[in-house]
């Protein structure tokens, strides 16, 4: 269950696919998640394997806090993650939203998922796919925003209304998750 009371269900255990080889492995934020992927012992081998092996690893929201920064992961590599939360040894790139170094990606959270999520499409697929990806979101949301526009005006109301065809939402973050959340950890 995540911090959102979001059940997710695995396709496999961690020990299932230990010797397994990825191109990227993800720890994805929220507590007490990241804590719990800290301390996973198996998890932590496959992250140390993939930097060893010069292998993109990445964690975003507490993660790199609770996963990397914990088990030496972030040794030599700059970073980033949720503002506030945790303390790194080498914080000169604490303040950017996602951080690139080497084959480690660390991002903020909520506020730079996207940002995040494009960011591990480039180092995979390349430029032209993250661009792809973006324009596609743009799209997307420019034919949200027509339809939006055009079913509130007569005599497109009356045929959108018989028709059942209501307003969209937007492909984008929710207000209050572009924000830097603000937590008290006293």
């Amino acid at each position: 269950m995540t911090a959102q009371n979001i059940r997710v269900i695995a396709d496999n255990f961690i020990e299932e696919v230990k010797d397994n080889t990825y191109d990227m492995i993800v720890c994805p934020g929220g507590l007490p998640n990241a804590q719990i992927l800290g301390k996973n012992k198996t998890l932590i081998e496959m992250l140390k394997k993939q930097k060893s092996e010069g292998i993109w690893y990445c964690a975003i929201c507490a993660s790199p806090f609770e996963v990397f920064e914990s088990n030496g992961l972030l040794e030599g590599e700059k970073g980033t993650g949720y503002p506030g939360y945790g303390k790194f040894k080498d914080e000169s790139k604490l303040k950017e939203r996602v951080v690139v170094s080497n084959k480690c990606i660390t991002s903020q959270g909520p506020c730079s998922a996207f940002e995040f999520g494009y960011a591990l499409c480039e180092v995979l697929f390349g430029k032209d796919k993250k661009e792809e990806l973006q324009a596609a979101r743009r799209t997307y949301n420019s034919n949200v925003k027509t339809l939006n526009k055009t079913i509130v005006v007569f005599p497109s109301s009356f045929v959108a209304n018989k028709k059942g065809i209501t307003k969209r939402d937007y492909f984008e973050a929710e207000e209050q998750k572009r924000q830097d959340v603000k937590m008290d950890f006293s």
